[in-house]
């Protein structure tokens, strides 16, 4: 087995907690980062079950140690009060569930860091449409 790959210091990763989705928003380097961590899991022996927590491996030790803020890893909530999702379009099917990858720019990051204190995600990110899958015949 490789050794565990490096951080990436420039490394920052939002995951935005819908009710009915995860975001994983992050930089290129945090991308980077979860990328080579994926690469070890897919070249481990499956008997071992390897496996990847993303604070643990990925946050900064400054953050994790010395208190530095905002952390360059964090997650971010919908609120109770949140907007329900519409229905799923005909010949779709809701999914309960989904996980999405975006890469998004350093400004964008700013914004949700912003959120850090609260652990909401902010009112702009606050989506209103569902997941769907098509039904296939």
């Amino acid at each position: 087995m490789k050794d565990a790959p490096n951080k990436i210091p420039s490394s920052r990763i939002c995951v935005l907690r819908y009710s009915d989705e995860v975001v994983i928003c992050s930089n290129i380097a945090g991308l980077k980062s979860i990328g080579l961590w994926m690469q070890r899991l897919a070249d481990s022996n499956p008997k071992e079950a390897y496996h990847f927590h993303l604070l643990w491996e990925l946050e900064s030790d400054e953050c994790k140690f010395d208190g530095v803020l905002p952390k360059n890893i964090w997650f971010l909530a919908e609120a109770e009060h949140a907007s329900k999702r519409n229905e799923s379009p005909d010949g779709t099917t809701r999914v309960e569930q989904e996980l999405t990858f975006q890469v998004v720019t350093e400004e964008t990051l700013d914004e949700l860091a912003e959120q850090q204190k609260s652990g909401l995600i902010p009112e702009s990110w606050l989506k209103d449409d569902s997941s769907y899958e098509v039904n296939c015949k």
